[in-house]
């Protein structure tokens, strides 16, 4: 009979896809923007005030014991300052349930171990990040998945240098020199 004027259902459905779709991709830039705040590498302060480092970090212990790490990786903030660490763990890799942070002493870097992280770290951090073996002043070996961007910055911190002034050589962003035996910070300086 006669056609029914002002449209079925199907019209409704495309005009509420319509203003969704851009509140959508707006939700979803929102969070994106919030999560690389969350886990971006920045300088900042250490508790005892002096400049540190701040990254997102995985950590675990190759030898000995430590009360808050295992063999197994665990993911976190660290906070890096001239031969300190500060960590604050992720309960269950959530970055949003923190665990109460807990320093650790920097005896030694092993300048010797330090690598690229291999294709089955993979399925935990990026591949390209670099796994440092740090010595505690307790005797226990750590081991460290830092950033690519990071490392330069944080190998100098726990050798005990302060970070770079800004837009220094070596500052995050920059690629990691190759290690050769040697400190660090003379590699870098041989530049």
């Amino acid at each position: 009979m006669g056609s029914t004027g002002g449209g079925g259902p199907v019209d409704g459905f495309g005009h509420d896809l319509l203003w969704r779709l851009p509140l959508t991709l707006v939700g979803g830039c929102v969070t994106a923007l919030v999560v690389l705040h969350l886990v971006r590498s920045r300088e900042t302060t250490a508790v005892d005030g002096a400049r540190a480092w701040s990254f997102e970090c995985w950590a675990r212990v190759e030898e000995g014991e430590h009360p808050q790490l295992s063999r197994r990786w665990r993911v976190g903030r660290a906070v890096v300052s001239p031969r300190s660490i500060q960590l604050t763990l992720y309960r269950w890799g959530l970055r949003f349930r923190r665990l109460t942070p807990f320093v650790v002493d920097v005896g030694a870097v092993d300048h010797g171990g330090v690598r690229r992280a291999g294709w089955r770290d993979s399925l935990r951090f990026e591949s390209s990040c670099r796994l440092v073996p740090v010595s505690t002043t307790g005797g226990v070996r750590l081991v460290l998945a830092v950033p690519a961007r990071d490392a330069s910055v944080v190998l100098d911190l726990l050798e005990g240098h302060p970070p770079p002034a800004p837009g220094a050589p070596g500052q995050p962003g920059e690629p990691c020199p190759p290690h050769h035996g040697g400190g660090h910070r003379q590699a870098r300086d041989a530049r």
